[in-house]
C-alpha cells in the first residue's frame, strides 16, 4: 500500500513538473526563434515557469511520496541513507513514467492542481488562504506554456461567451475559426472532457490514496 502511495505521488508530481518545465522550454525556443526574442527574457521565463512547476508539483504530491520528482535526487537520498534502497525502483519507475505522460495539456493540467490544492486529506498542500495564489500561479504557468500554441483558453465560458457576444455586435461568423464545428469540439468539448478526466483521476485514484494514508508525515526511511 505504501509503495502505491509513493509511486502515485512521484508519477503525478513528475507529470506536473515536466509538463510546465519542458513545455516552457519548447515554447520559448520555438517562438523566440520565429520572432527574434531576447534570449535573457526567454531564459527568465523558462526559469520562472520551471520554479512554479516544481512548487506546484511538491505541494500537490508530497503527502503521497517525498516529492523527489527527480531520479538523481532519489539516488542521492539512498546514498545519503535518507531512503532505503528497496524503494528506489518505485521512485525511478514512477518518475520516468510521469515524465513520459506529461505530454497531456490544458484543462487537465489546471483542474488536477486545483483538486490537489483543495483536498483536505492532502496535508502537504499550502494553507487554505494560499490556495487561490497557487491556482493563479497554475494558470500563469499554463498560459506561459500553451498560449503561443492554442491561446490557452482553458475556461470554455471565458472563451465562448465573448465570441457569442461579438457575433450580434457586428463581427458575425468571423468570431468562429471554422464552419464545421471543430472549434466547439476542441475549445469547448475538449476542455470539458479534460476537466472531467482530471476529476475522475483525482476522485478515483489520488484522493483515496491520500485519505487512506495513515502516516501524515513524509518519512523516507
Amino acid at each position: 500500500m505504501k509503495s502505491r502511495h509513493e509511486f502515485t505521488g512521484e508519477f503525478i508530481g513528475t507529470c506536473i513538473l515536466v509538463f510546465f518545465g519542458c513545455g516552457s522550454v519548447a515554447v520559448t525556443v520555438l517562438f523566440s526563434a520565429h520572432t527574434g526574442g531576447a534570449s535573457h527574457t526567454g531564459l527568465f521565463r523558462v526559469a520562472m515557469v520551471w520554479g512554479l512547476g516544481v512548487a506546484l508539483a511538491i505541494y500537490a504530491t508530497r503527502h503521497l511520496s517525498c516529492a523527489h520528482l527527480n531520479p538523481a535526487v532519489s539516488i542521492a537520498m539512498v546514498v545519503g541513507e535518507r531512503m532505503t534502497a528497496k524503494k528506489l525502483p518505485t521512485y525511478l519507475s514512477a518518475q520516468f513514467a510521469g515524465a513520459f505522460l506529461a505530454e497531456m495539456v490544458g484543462t487537465f493540467a489546471l483542474v488536477s492542481p486545483i483538486f490537489a490544492l483543495t483536498e483536505g486529506c492532502n496535508v502537504g498542500r499550502p494553507d487554505d488562504s494560499l490556495a487561490p495564489l497557487f491556482v493563479g500561479l497554475t494558470v500563469t504557468s499554463i498560459i506561459s506554456v500553451i498560449a503561443p500554441l492554442t491561446q490557452a483558453g482553458v475556461n470554455p465560458a471565458r472563451d465562448l461567451s465573448p465570441r457569442l457576444f461579438s457575433m450580434p455586435a457586428g463581427w458575425g461568423t468571423a468570431v468562429l475559426p471554422d464552419r464545421c464545428g471543430g472549434f466547439l469540439t476542441v475549445y469547448v468539448l475538449g476542455r470539458i472532457v479534460g476537466g472531467i478526466l482530471a476529476a475522475l483521476a483525482f476522485s478515483r485514484v489520488i484522493g483515496p490514496l491520500m485519505g487512506n494514508k495513515a502516516d501524515n508525515a513524509c518519512k523516507c526511511g
